[in-house]
């Protein structure tokens, strides 16, 4: 994925980029479903750029995410939602965005992912969320019924996948049965039949 959005990417000018960030940094794309033109730009450094394609050198516009972010999917006009690491699941009304400080700095940190010291409000969090490291972990939105799949580490306390409610923030049913879901695993919704399908090297699962 990192090398298809390099190639994608080069033709936009570095400029595009907060603190030094180029486009191998990327981790995440989504277009705006309601302009084409505008599109999400998920970075290392937990920053979503968003990018007018048809305005050069335009004023950055941006959203601050706690961590390194793995996928962007817009839910409508105004509401974009963010997985990254750090356990950080997040969704943000374009309209408000406030900045706020977070004990990033100070706090004593499990792991090595990069965190951020100032972030911007979000209108939802996902608390139960566990992806500390990966960043292949599938992720997938179901707008009709209201649910989130995400892929997690998964621990003693925590599945492979759990699902969420999109709109509550809250804990939906969760599968830890799922053999050899390691980080490269995807989750994908069959819409039609309201079902999520996860895959991995050598397993697929359905889950209604």
């Amino acid at each position: 994925m990192a090398d298809v959005v390099n190639v994608r990417l080069n033709w936009l000018p570095l400029d595009r980029y907060p603190r030094h960030e180029s486009p191998k940094d990327v981790f995440a794309l989504e277009f705006s479903a309601d302009n084409h033109n505008v599109l999400f730009s998920g970075c290392r450094k937990g920053i979503i750029n968003i990018i007018d394609l048809r305005v050069p050198n335009h004023e950055r516009d941006i959203i601050n995410h706690p961590s390194t972010i793995t996928h962007v999917r817009q839910l409508d006009r105004n509401r974009i939602i963010v997985a990254g690491l750090n356990s950080s699941l997040c969704q943000y009304d374009l309209r408000f965005r406030r900045q706020i400080v977070t004990m990033a700095s100070t706090a004593r940190r499990p792991n090595k992912s990069f965190r951020n010291e100032s972030i911007t409000n979000p209108v939802l969090q996902y608390p139960g969320f566990h992806n500390d490291s990966s960043i292949h972990l599938g992720f997938d939105v179901d707008l009709e019924t209201g649910t989130v799949a995400a892929g997690q580490e998964m621990d003693e306390f925590n599945p492979h996948l759990r699902l969420f409610s999109l709109y509550g923030g809250h804990e939906g049913k969760s599968l830890n049965h799922l053999d050899n879901f390691f980080s490269h695993g995807q989750v994908d919704w069959k819409h039609s039949e309201h079902r999520v399908l996860t895959s991995s090297e050598s397993s697929l699962v359905k889950q209604d």
